[in-house]
């Protein structure tokens, strides 16, 4: 990826020809690249715009059309360079003979000084010095390794071994799409003489600046899916654990029961019980062992409270699993949309949507927001707040609210939906609230409400239903009675049921245009 010695050189021999004479007007970082750096020079009446880049992948000098966005806040080594070297004239621009150095010399109010660029590759840097003595360094960290401190002699460098072969960054190639792939990280061997070589030059780089930062938003977005697939299997297993625990309430009351049938005929200290039980198919005896040191009525009501305590973690317990497979439905769609996506926006708005999303979300990334926000002195939890709904919008541009989760549902319905707004959710399935917020009091599009109750249809458990039945009424007939568990709502009577066919195609594209991942 970073040029060849000879093609160094060619680039030099052109420049040594373009840059003597020129003024230097302004220095500059690139936002997006701050490894990167932009000198504008003044020459005959024209803005040159000369690149250099000691990068570990993109290491290079030439002359480029288009200036970049310059970040907030430049690095110091930027603004000693500004303080030295804007205003100066290039005097000459030189190369290693036999190395990726360049060496460009500037002349001053203050004398000479020379900006030198070591372009490994791995290991390359910037150093600004004058007579022997070194100013500053790009990489503070390297220059002290090479015992080069800022004031201290200037020593020519030795390049590292393996320059140019280490691939971007740490991606194995099986964490790349085809397309990421570079076929050829390096410049071309033959490259068009004269000034059509920096155009050449300036496109190959920014070809490969895409397919970098493709292979980073791709390993990002694989690493956090993973992790939350990973998580969230795990939290199932043991929920799974615990509604199995759950399940055993019936049985404990129903134990109970018998007993307290036949608790005046048991002797005191008995060790079992033989009871006739009518649920078994055909009634018959069986034996209940006691603990002969507790009295009956004890052992009765323990198994009582057992069971109130089962039945009563039954309904959290459920919910609990709803909102896993919630997660692990929205993880499967981020990771579809991840093998789907072919251009960097596109995997940009996923990683957006899944730094937004709690489902992929750890509590140490809880903690590092808590800590920054510390660190800006606010108080923990200080980001944005999260909303409990993803946000879409119809094709006929009214806004649709798809609930996240059980909780969610019910922030959604009961804090931000508004009396006139109008509610879905899938009839018998477990799944999210949708809310259309109206306006004013036009009557909302057909075509709105339908993509409205296939959202509802699509985000609830009976999505793989080839008929959902969705239940349509304004919000002001929805209520809550108190001991309703989380999600769970309690509708008055009216309303329309649509008949829904589940269109997953639908779907996506509606979340697609909201450019976050269906809310599962």
């Amino acid at each position: 990826m970073t040029l060849s010695l000879d093609q160094l050189h060619s680039i030099t021999e052109l420049l040594a020809t373009q840059l003597p004479g020129a003024r230097v007007r302004s220095i500059r970082q690139t936002r997006a690249h701050p490894d990167t750096l932009v000198l504008e020079l003044r020459q005959q009446g024209e803005n040159l715009l000369l690149l250099v880049d000691p990068g570990p992948d993109t290491a290079r000098l030439h002359l480029v059309s288009e200036r970049e966005p310059a970040p907030s806040e430049p690095t110091a080594f930027t603004m000693l360079l500004r303080k030295h070297l804007e205003g100066g004239l290039v005097t000459s621009l030189r190369a290693h003979p036999d190395d990726r150095i360049v060496h460009l010399d500037i002349s001053t109010r203050d004398g000479g000084l020379t900006l030198t660029a070591e372009l490994f590759g791995p290991g390359g840097n910037l150093h600004l010095h004058r007579d022997g003595q070194l100013l500053g360094s790009w990489n503070q960290r390297l220059a002290t390794t090479q015992e080069r401190l800022a004031g201290g002699a200037w020593q020519p460098p030795t390049p590292p071994r393996r320059a140019a072969t280490r691939p971007p960054g740490d991606l194995a190639p099986n964490n790349l799409a085809p397309s990421d792939q570079p076929p050829n990280e390096h410049p071309p061997n033959k490259l068009p003489p004269g000034p059509e070589l920096h155009a050449a030059l300036e496109a190959h780089y920014r070809e490969l600046r895409a397919r970098l930062e493709r292979q980073r938003l791709r390993a990002r977005i694989t690493q956090l899916v993973t992790r939350a697939q990973r998580r969230a299997r795990r939290t199932r297993d043991a929920v799974e654990q615990d509604l199995a625990r759950a399940a055993a309430a019936p049985a404990l009351r129903h134990e109970a029961d018998l007993l307290q049938a036949v608790r005046g005929r048991l002797p005191r200290g008995a060790d079992h019980a033989v009871v006739h039980d009518w649920a078994l198919e055909p009634p018959a005896e069986r034996t209940i062992s006691l603990d002969p040191a507790t009295p009956i009525a004890d052992q009765i009501d323990s198994r009582y409270r057992r069971a109130r305590r089962l039945e009563a973690a039954a309904d959290r317990v459920l919910d609990r699993m709803i909102r896993i497979d919630e997660e692990l439905e929205t993880i499967a769609r981020a990771r579809q949309a991840l093998d789907a996506a072919t251009c960097n926006d596109e995997l940009d708005a996923l990683l957006r949507a899944c730094d937004a999303d709690p489902a992929f979300r750890t509590r140490g990334d809880a903690a590092k927001r808590d800590q920054a926000a510390r660190g800006r002195g606010g108080r923990p939890g200080a980001d944005a707040p999260r909303l409990p709904y993803h946000e879409l919008r119809s094709s006929d541009g009214y806004r649709i609210l798809v609930g996240r989760g059980a909780r969610d549902n019910d922030r959604l319905t009961l804090h931000v939906a508004r009396g006139r707004d109008l509610w879905l959710h899938a009839r018998d399935f477990a799944g999210s609230h949708v809310v259309i917020p109206r306006p004013d009091t036009r009557p909302v599009p057909e075509r709105t409400i339908e993509e409205a109750a296939q959202l509802a249809a699509w985000n609830s458990r009976g999505r793989t239903d080839s008929l959902v039945e969705v239940t349509l009424l304004e919000r002001k007939h929805v209520s809550k009675p108190r001991g309703l568990p989380p999600g769970r709502v309690q509708l008055a009577a009216g309303g329309r049921t649509l008949l829904v066919r589940p269109d997953e195609a639908l779907v996506q594209a509606l979340f697609r245009s909201a450019n976050a991942p269906p809310a599962g």
